[in-house]
């Protein structure tokens, strides 16, 4: 998909990197920021993937993509499954259609189910989605690798 649409998409993780983690949210999480930033970059565009154990021990799951922006208004109310649901509505009554936009709510209820944090950082023609996972407190859970 990357190369018929003239996208640069770079991924970069630490070799041999296992994260102790609910396998399927964290996969979830993955193909859904990931799907968005192939949605919202044009042609030409670029797509970073970064995947890194931090230096206080946190996973980090960096995402950023050279697409249209987003602002601080959208950046406010992405997360919020309510607002996204009012927008549907409405988008829905003028054109007929709309997408249902409940794949951040849910990735960010995901995040949050495994102790983490999402952040959202949003300029012109950039946007950078960053996930921060704390080891689980009990360690038993199936690891995710690379």
């Amino acid at each position: 998909e990357a190369e018929k649409s003239h996208i640069s998409y770079k991924v970069s993780a630490q070799p041999g990197l296992t994260w102790p983690t609910d396998t399927n949210a964290f996969t979830t999480i993955c193909i859904n920021l990931i799907s968005n930033a192939f949605k919202y970059v044009e042609g030409n565009g670029t797509i970073i993937v970064r995947l890194a154990i931090t230096e206080d021990d946190r996973l980090q799951f960096v995402i950023s993509n050279s697409g249209r922006g987003i602002s601080q208004e959208q950046i406010d109310r992405m997360f919020n499954r309510y607002a996204i649901l009012e927008v549907l509505e409405d988008e829905t009554s003028a054109r007929g259609f709309a997408r249902n936009g409940l794949g951040l709510a849910i990735t960010e209820g995901l995040v949050k189910g495994l102790d983490g944090d999402i952040h959202v950082q949003g300029e012109e023609h950039l946007t950078t989605f960053t996930v921060t996972l704390v080891i689980p407190r009990a360690s038993r859970s199936p690891r995710f690798s690379l």
